[in-house]
């Protein structure tokens, strides 16, 4: 079982009697009587055993020895395994015992001094010497997920317990007992002089992991507050039929909290803080991810998922969902071809990374039935760049390469050249005339694709104008350099000396 609950979250701690009757005879040992039938070793050996056991480990605290693990049978059946506790005395249970739980809660598990288990679903003890062996999750007719955050344990004479807490626990245990509290990454000593806990070390920590099985429907699937503390979300394909919302639950939620989320549906999912109506953290179809919590959001970490390869296109290519749904998306194609990058339905901020693998010319990408200019870009072979889905208005498409290139043209007729596809994807463009070929000012053409830009340097004798097939463009003089861009119907942009 991990610890994800915190303090408040479990039972109080259990502590043993302040005073001892000697009119009822001794509670750890066995009491001898005369008159008895069997061969007086065995009664003699058992209680010497009994008081070795309670001398090794200590006497007066509620807390497990060994054993006594609850595991899953099927269904709503939980098994309590043998094993040793101490109940203001030893407990020997010597046979496992099956418990048919509650559906759709959490049920708190108990063992009592005479060895029997038993539940409870609220965070009170069945009654007087019962000692708390965790806690287990139903939902849906099943067994959920298993936790022994609370549970108290016996080590070196030292009573021990775990939760998630990673600030100062909030809960106010009973009785006489100390005992060693560990969190996240911390641990206290609870006084039962000053009733209160005291930080004894501090360190980065570890954290559990414990499992939930999701099956989502379409729509927004919100989990509670204790099964969003399962570190580990198993998303099975549910009844989703279209890319849904995954709401956590934070309120109980330690800082620093890390989840690790595995999309097993066919469609992407939008992760997010229950009622914060921001979704933009984004996984994919057969990807696992890891999300963190910083109080206010939660913030995807890092993803690994599927890779999607085309063919060689060649035209227009629209890729089907789940290829855009990857996070990288690798094309090769020969020639001028164009990849439309298609609206997503609920994959609002997801961010995919385009690859021109093996292009021998450039690569053309757009937001599929986007019809204004600024949201093309060109990719050369090689490049690799980020694309982001906005919603409503299609892809906001990243204008960032890898590295910065630069291409040289050398003027070989005394005539306006139009810059090629490959030449005109280099940010940096460089125009010489080193066998002095002109007679005159030329035009250099170049594309009217929105959302671009150069670095153009005129190498040459003489005044070389940078522009579209349409509008005027702007005169770059013989030596200069230019920071040109366009909207789609012109060149601009200023000339330095």
């Amino acid at each position: 079982m991990p610890a994800v609950l915190l303090a408040t979250q479990t039972p109080l701690p259990q502590s043993g009697t302040s005073d001892y009757d000697f009119t009822l005879g001794p509670l750890g040992a066995q009491s001898l009587i005369s008159g008895i039938a069997q061969t007086i070793s065995a009664p003699f050996n058992e209680n010497a055993g009994r008081l070795d056991v309670l001398g090794r480990w200590g006497g007066g605290v509620y807390a497990i020895l060994t054993g006594l693990a609850v595991t899953e049978v099927s269904g709503l059946t939980v098994r309590v395994g043998t094993g040793l506790a101490l109940i203001d005395t030893l407990v020997r249970v010597t046979a496992t015992q099956d418990l048919l739980l509650t559906d759709a809660t959490r049920n708190h598990l108990w063992i009592s001094r005479t060895g029997v288990a038993t539940f409870r679903t609220d965070l009170l003890a069945p009654g007087t010497d019962y000692l708390y062996l965790g806690s287990v999750l139903t939902a849906a007719g099943a067994y959920s997920s298993d936790d022994t955050s609370g549970v108290m344990y016996l080590r070196g004479g030292l009573p021990w317990r775990q939760t998630a807490d990673n600030t100062v626990p909030s809960d106010t245990p009973s009785g006489m007992i100390s005992f060693i509290h560990q969190g996240q990454g911390k641990l206290w000593l609870w006084s039962p002089i000053l009733t209160d806990y005291f930080e004894i070390a501090a360190g980065s920590g570890t954290y559990n992991v414990s499992r939930y099985a999701l099956a989502p429907a379409n729509g927004t699937n919100t989990l509670s507050a204790e099964n969003s503390a399962n570190t580990y979300i198993d998303v099975s394909a549910g009844t989703a039929s279209s890319p849904w919302v995954l709401e956590l639950t934070t309120t109980d939620i330690p800082n620093g909290l890390f989840w690790i989320i595995d999309n097993g549906s066919s469609y992407g999912a939008r992760v997010a803080k229950a009622g914060s109506g921001v979704a933009y953290n984004v996984i994919g179809p057969d990807q696992i991810a890891i999300f963190g919590f910083d109080s206010n959001e939660i913030h995807k970490v890092a993803t690994t998922g599927p890779r999607y390869t085309s063919a060689a296109i060649s035209g227009t290519y629209s890729p089907a969902q789940a290829q855009v749904e990857a996070d990288h998306i690798s094309i090769s194609s020969v020639g001028v071809n164009t990849f439309n990058l298609p609206v997503v339905a609920g994959m609002e901020g997801g961010v995919r990374w385009i690859h021109a693998s093996e292009n021998q010319s450039a690569l053309v990408v757009q937001a599929a039935g986007e019809g204004s200019a600024e949201r093309i870009t060109r990719l050369m072979a090689g490049e690799i760049q980020p694309f982001v889905q906005d919603g409503a208005n299609g892809q906001r498409l990243g204008v960032t390469r890898p590295y910065t290139r630069l291409v040289t043209h050398e003027m070989t007729t005394d005539a306006d050249y139009t810059l090629t596809a490959i030449e005109a994807t280099h940010w940096i463009v460089e125009i010489t005339d080193t066998v002095v070929t002109l007679t005159g000012g030329k035009n250099i053409i170049l594309p009217l694709v929105g959302d671009h830009s150069w670095i153009v340097a005129n190498l040459t004798a003489q005044i070389l104008t940078f522009k579209g097939s349409s509008g005027t463009g702007v005169a770059v003089g013989a030596g200069k350099y230019a920071f040109l861009y366009t909207e789609g119907t012109n060149v601009y942009g200023p000339v330095f000396p």
